[in-house]
């Protein structure tokens, strides 16, 4: 949370991971089960929770795999989605879809919390960081995510604005036992966030 450069979320290192995990839970019979009225019935799914698993410990890592072996994940868009692909020697990502997905999750956990938790950092630049978080799958997501400079600018990035050339919303789940966060009231965040 420091003043470091941030990269967009096309950029990530860890989007390989997200892009198989979308690819499949967007594909898959299991994941994309729903009843009659349309609602995702939510099933488990083993091939899901593996590469969900695979996506967290890529974006905890914060580093790429400098080879990444190919897995029966892996979706060679040219031969089995020939409609999607733009026809070149790398890897297809549709970045748009992407962007959109990870909008869709964040406005879903916001949309739908009915457990929220707020917490204050300061950075060593000298600038305040107000967060509000929602559990998800075992995690402390952030949903909002408010910078309030040491110049006195604020910065606030949420589902409705993911990122700008100051920065973004992050996404790291947080540890409040192993990050250096202090717990405050709501109102204390709400303050900030309308300001």
């Amino acid at each position: 949370m420091s003043g470091a450069s941030y990269l967009s979320f096309v950029a990530a290192p860890w989007a390989d991971a997200y892009v198989r995990l979308a690819d499949h839970c967007t594909t898959c019979a299991v994941c994309t089960t729903a009843d009659e009225e349309g609602v995702n019935l939510g099933l488990p799914c083993a091939m899901a929770d593996q590469l969900n698993e695979k996506s967290r410990q890529a974006r905890r890592a914060r580093t790429a795999p400098r080879s990444p072996a190919r897995d029966s994940t892996d979706l060679d868009v040219r031969t089995e989605r020939p409609a999607l692909a733009r026809w070149h020697d790398g890897r297809v990502v549709d970045m748009e879809r992407i962007r959109a997905e990870t909008l869709a999750y964040f406005r879903s956990l916001d949309e739908n919390a009915t457990l929220r938790h707020h917490f204050r950092h300061a950075d060593e630049e000298g600038g305040l960081w107000y967060i509000e978080v929602v559990p998800d799958r075992g995690e402390l997501i952030v949903i909002k995510q408010a910078e309030l400079t040491s110049a006195g600018r604020l910065h606030r990035y949420s589902w409705e604005h993911l990122e700008d050339e100051h920065g973004g919303l992050t996404d790291q789940a947080i540890d409040p036992d192993e990050d250096p966060l202090e717990a405050i009231p709501a109102e204390e965040f709400q303050r900030v966030w309308t300001r």
